[in-house]
């Protein structure tokens, strides 16, 4: 069976590998050279795709299942950002800074300039352009398909979690919400961070499982990459799933309490360095001094606008006018653009109308989804991290709350930890129905 298995896998990759150079040289004469990586990019990731569901499915039926959604859920990304090429549409100042940084690395690269520094917390995402444009040339629109692969990966990923912890049915809802939720596609086809934060957290999350079950070095190994490239790519984010990741190796990890402190020290270490590097002091604290309430009152009256602006006569500099704030940022973070703000730009029309459905998936499978896994004795640690990894976010993110788009912007990134709990309700809401119509 084992060789069989491996037989097909063979086969699947060597004909992949055929019909995605084949495409590839006839695309070349055919069409133009941007034209070319378009389609050449949907072959090689789709087959990218293909290979993932061979890791992650278990027998055939899943694997077919995850190739063909996962691949949907691809095309209609690349689709997007072929269509906001043509007739832009969607584009944000961030992504033409991260464009012309990342050209001036490249230019520093063909005068000979390898390492040069660049104090920026930036700095990763701007050399992530580069590359990218270095091997093809500047076409952003190849780096928004490498992103929208990135987005595809994390729905992978939140498939394995919500499948470990729930079972299949879940975990298929889970993987439809996060390829198709509308601003999960449009924030992952731009050149934004967004869905590289999303892939390096959800990855983070799902070796955090891993660990609970069977300790093995290469998890460990990655899952301290991954914590350090999200240091470097949302500096906050990454400092404190640092944090979430040393606490929970000295609770869950099944060793010595020596290796615990060794793995969670040598975690440290790594972090430590690598935000000294980056100009952030040590662990981030020169990054993270600053954050006070003076410094961030000042940061959301002045940094986001726009034209969505809200709460912006609300101040959080003392503790009354904090404990005041908080409730109302928090409704406006989770639920705005409401219903009744229909207009405006094509984001808040759109953010508007999806957040009916998003109003449903919240209140009706959401919140039920958190109350039964809590009910649940499996996996309760690791259920109550990501509980923990929720609420932290979410509150980092209130305390931030100025602008409606920035509200619709960082939401989509703790959207997909959402989707798991809400496919367990989803699901455990459909088995109590139809228990109920069978008696």
């Amino acid at each position: 069976m084992t060789e069989q298995v491996s037989g097909n896998k063979n086969r699947i990759i060597k004909s992949s590998l055929i019909v995605s150079i084949t495409t590839g040289i006839f695309l070349f004469y055919l069409t133009g050279y941007v034209y070319f990586l378009w389609m050449v990019s949907i072959v090689v990731l789709s087959w990218s795709l293909r290979l993932l569901a061979e890791r992650i499915g278990t027998d055939r039926k899943e694997i077919d299942f995850l190739s063909l959604i996962s691949i949907i859920g691809l095309v209609l990304r690349i689709l997007s950002v072929i269509i906001n090429s043509v007739y832009p549409v969607l584009y944000l100042s961030d992504a033409q800074t991260y464009e012309q940084e990342g050209m001036k690395i490249v230019e520093e690269w063909r005068n000979g300039n390898l390492f040069f520094t660049s104090p920026s917390e930036h700095f990763f995402y701007y050399t992530y352009n580069a590359i990218i444009y270095f091997l093809f040339g500047f076409h952003p629109s190849i780096v928004n398909i490498v992103n929208s692969f990135l987005g595809v990966a994390a729905a992978l990923n939140i498939y394995v979690i919500c499948n470990r912890m729930f079972g299949y049915k879940a975990a298929k809802v889970s993987l439809i919400l996060c390829l198709f939720f509308p601003s999960l596609v449009v924030w992952q086809i731009l050149n934004l961070k967004e869905a590289m934060v999303v892939f390096l957290l959800t990855a983070i999350i799902r070796n955090l499982y891993y660990v609970q079950k069977q300790i093995r070095a290469r998890t460990i190994v990655s899952l301290a990459i991954y914590v350090v490239v999200l240091t470097i790519t949302r500096s906050y984010a990454g400092i404190f799933m640092a944090c979430v990741v040393c606490v929970y190796f000295l609770i869950a990890l099944r060793v010595t309490v020596m290796k615990k402190v060794a793995v969670s020290f040598a975690m440290v270490a790594a972090m430590g360095i690598v935000t000294y590097k980056a100009g952030m002091g040590f662990f981030g604290w020169e990054f993270l001094k600053y954050y006070n309430l003076d410094t961030l009152d000042l940061f959301r009256n002045t940094r986001y606008r726009g034209g969505s602006e809200v709460l912006l006569d609300m101040h959080i500099n003392t503790l009354s006018g904090l404990l005041k704030f908080l409730p109302v940022a928090f409704l406006y973070f989770m639920f705005s653009p409401f219903p009744w703000q229909f207009g405006g730009t094509m984001l808040q029309m759109a953010g508007a109308l999806e957040n009916i459905l998003w109003y449903i998936l919240f209140f009706i499978f959401t919140l039920p989804g958190i109350y039964y896994t809590l009910k649940l004795k499996k996996d309760r640690l690791f259920s109550s991290v990501l509980i923990l990894i929720l609420m932290a976010f979410t509150g980092l993110y209130c305390l931030q709350m100025g602008n409606m788009g920035f509200a619709y912007r960082m939401r989509g990134q703790l959207l997909p930890i959402y989707f798991i709990f809400a496919s367990y309700g989803f699901v455990q809401s459909y088995n109590i129905r139809k228990s109920l119509k069978n008696r």
